[in-house]
């Protein structure tokens, strides 16, 4: 889509998952980000935050602050996205849960719901991405066009490999200096 025009590659979907929380956080000015229980992100630290794992984030505690959690599907739980809140990371599929689809137009109710509070939507799509559901990239099946699009293993054909996709304006804010956080 012509919103996602400006990509940063990374070394991994992981250090891309770091770089599009750290990229919301700095966009909005915010700091809560919200993500879905039974979410996997990665192993990273900010990653790790947003997963949805309780068992496998233990050990690694404290882990990134004012992160909160919503059941997929849950349309519900949507209304806990606020305006407080940078950014709602989600997967379009999720996939350590056992491949769960979007139902019901979750992830477009998700998107005007953002849209009404000013929070960013990425999407994680390192494992649905590059046409692994029959279109290039997953939310093209979905009616949903993320802030931030997140970008992995199909970019690399087995080789190691990130990227993190928004438009020139979400973009521009890693140039200016950072804003002190009261």
């Amino acid at each position: 889509p012509d919103s996602l025009e400006t990509t940063y590659l990374t070394n991994s979907g992981t250090e891309a998952i770091e770089g599009a929380l750290k990229l919301a956080r700095r966009a909005t000015g915010r700091s809560q980000i919200i993500a879905a229980k039974n979410a996997y992100h990665g192993n990273t630290m900010g990653s790790m935050s947003v997963m949805g794992f309780e068992e496998r984030k233990q050990a690694f505690r404290p882990l990134v602050p004012d992160v909160h959690f919503i059941t997929y599907n849950n349309c519900d739980d949507i209304q806990n996205i606020t305006r407080k809140t940078a950014a709602v990371i989600l997967e379009t599929i999720q996939g350590g849960a056992g491949f769960i689809e979007p139902k019901a137009n979750y992830l477009s109710k998700v998107r005007t719901r953002c849209d009404e509070v000013g929070a960013l939507l990425i999407l994680d799509e390192i494992q649905p991405g590059i046409g692994r559901t029959g279109k290039l990239f997953g939310f093209e099946q979905y009616n949903c066009i993320p802030d931030i699009l997140v970008t992995g293993k199909g970019l690399g054909c087995g080789k190691a490999i990130g990227a993190v996709t928004a438009s020139r304006g979400v973009m521009s804010s890693l140039k200016d200096q950072p804003k002190p956080r009261p």
